[in-house]
């Protein structure tokens, strides 16, 4: 559906329309695809207009699907003759985003299919990517990998690595860790969910995908990346998308909206801010740069909550503070910016987390990034900063309490083995 085809915003409040991304389909090489999606922002509304939008719509003969009402937005699913509108109102920012999701599954049939079991045995994984100076084709010094394991012994996988760090003995010992937790060999990966369009949040995933396609099994996919016409996307993004339909060619795909809210075996997932926030109106240019269109998530077991920040620059952080309480941020882990590149003292200081867990490793971070690891001791004891390239580590509850236990992180360059 064309964003023209939509009727007119309350009162023929102007409304900016841009294109807003593909899902699975390549727009790096065709500007126009079948699942493009089309944003628009209505500034300086209200909550009544918003709500006045909605009733126009279902007048228009669609039907609401799914909605929710919260203090840092309202949010809403209409559907019609398959074609999904997703649209969200900001009170911070007096701000209504009306999406035309041309990609994306209803969430109800999204999240369907994942069979139910009774909470517990929940398992967070933090990968130990193997962590050294940035040598292009050698070593890589950024990187992030993370699975969370449901009840019923389906995963969650959140982003990847960089192709530096896809060895086949990285791969082999995620492929085995995964394996150990299922108790079993053939591992079904309910979500992968990748944060943003950058290599080092998804070589990895993608060499697993292509390597181990008997025994791994993607049921969903679950991204938003911005439309190449408003911020170029690197070639390996087509690389990606091909890998995806060659290898989960039947995977639901679900292209993540802020205030979206679904369920996977009792495991909670929250879309907190998503690209289309970072979505600057006026100016020449619609991002600062590919970070600030991370997409943050917060996800939720019966015994531990994780917060991923992605890459997320200052400004993406202060959209969270301005939107969100406290409370609401909160989380047993809370995953460090950007490897602890990016300064966001501010969140640090305001989001309570057990445990701070970092995609790099210590004497990187000591080296490079010592003034932001310093900040994150200030507001966090030293020994709940935990960097992933020290070790893998898992976290499972027991008894009500939280074990850790920890794995030798693989070590060595890049072997040159095929992406």
């Amino acid at each position: 559906m064309k964003y023209n085809a939509l009727p007119a915003y309350t009162g023929n409040r102007p409304v900016a329309w841009f294109s807003d991304g593909a899902g699975l389909a390549d727009d790096i090489t065709a500007a126009e695809t079948a699942d493009m999606s089309y944003i628009g922002i209505a500034d300086d509304t209200d909550e009544a207009e918003f709500s006045s939008y909605v009733s126009v719509l279902e007048t228009a003969g669609f039907a609401c699907s799914w909605r929710r009402d919260a203090a840092a937005g309202l949010y809403r699913e209409l559907t019609k003759d398959g074609t999904v509108v997703y649209l969200y109102y900001v009170p911070a920012e007096r701000r209504t985003r009306i999406i035309a999701d041309n990609a994306s599954l209803p969430l109800a049939d999204f999240a369907a299919d994942c069979p139910a079991s009774p909470p517990g045995g929940e398992i967070l994984m933090q990968y130990g990517l193997y962590y050294d100076e940035m040598i292009k084709g050698y070593t890589c010094d950024c990187g992030m990998l993370y699975t969370v394991k449901l009840a019923n012994g389906e995963f969650i996988v959140i982003d990847g690595g960089e192709k530096e760090q896809a060895t086949n003995e990285a791969c082999r010992d995620v492929m085995a860790r995964l394996v150990e937790q299922a108790g079993k060999k053939d591992v079904t990966v309910a979500l992968w969910l990748c944060t943003h369009p950058h290599d080092d949040h998804m070589d990895l995933f993608l060499k697993l995908m292509r390597v181990f396609g008997d025994t791994l099994h993607v049921k969903r996919v679950a991204f938003n990346f911005p439309a190449h016409a408003n911020l170029p996307l690197a070639p390996y993004i087509s690389r990606m998308k091909a890998r995806l339909r060659q290898c989960a060619p039947e995977a639901k795909y679900l292209k993540l909206h802020t205030g979206q809210r679904f369920s996977l075996s009792g495991t909670a997932v929250d879309v907190l801010l998503t690209q289309e926030d970072a979505l600057h109106v006026t100016g020449k240019e619609r991002y600062s740069g590919t970070n600030e269109t991370s997409a943050v998530v917060k996800i939720c077991t019966q015994d531990f909550s994780l917060t991923l920040l992605a890459d997320i620059p200052e400004e993406n952080g202060d959209l969270l503070l301005a939107r969100y309480r406290e409370k609401e941020l909160d989380c047993t882990f809370l995953q460090a910016a950007h490897h602890c590149i990016n300064r966001i003292e501010e969140v640090y200081r305001h989001i309570n987390a057990r445990y701070v867990l970092i995609p790099e490793k210590t004497e990187m971070l000591k080296k490079h990034m010592a003034e932001n690891y310093a900040t994150i001791c200030k507001y966090h004891p030293a020994d709940a900063v935990l960097p992933a390239g020290d070790a893998t580590s898992l976290f499972r509850c027991e008894n009500g309490d939280l074990q850790i236990q920890r794995f030798p992180a693989p070590t060595g360059p890049y072997d040159g083995s095929e992406i």
